[in-house]
């Protein structure tokens, strides 16, 4: 997520002096924004690769993910994951934040925010 979020600004910060800037060759979708959290995909060309990042500020330890239909598993703050694509292909995947409970308590979550992503060139 750092990186590419200092690609953004290395890329404004061209713009802005008036210098042209070069695009990676990869399929990228937008950054979109759920109640809590924001997902954006990545494709290139073999793999999709999906961050998550928050919509807001908040305190939280870590992510439950699933691509649907899949298996749920448990990302990191990082929020990163990263699978296999053919090209040419679509579907979904849901994610929520949660925070650890402690002392033998469940993890407290919000909901399940449903994304896109898609492996076109």
């Amino acid at each position: 997520m750092y990186s590419t979020m200092r690609k953004s600004i290395l890329v404004a910060a061209a713009i802005a002096a008036g210098q042209v800037a070069t695009v990676d060759a990869q399929a990228d979708v937008a950054m979109r924004c759920g109640s809590v959290l924001c997902g954006r995909t990545t494709y290139d060309g073999s793999r999709v690769t999906i961050y998550l990042n928050l919509a807001e500020n908040r305190t939280f330890t870590h992510y439950n993910f699933k691509t649907n239909p899949g298996d749920q598993i448990e990302l990191g703050p990082e929020g990163i994951y990263s699978f296999d694509a053919e090209a040419e292909h679509t579907g979904t995947y849901s994610a929520q934040i949660c925070s650890r409970g402690s002392g033998g308590f469940r993890s407290v979550c919000s909901g399940w925010t449903r994304f896109s992503w898609n492996s076109f060139r």
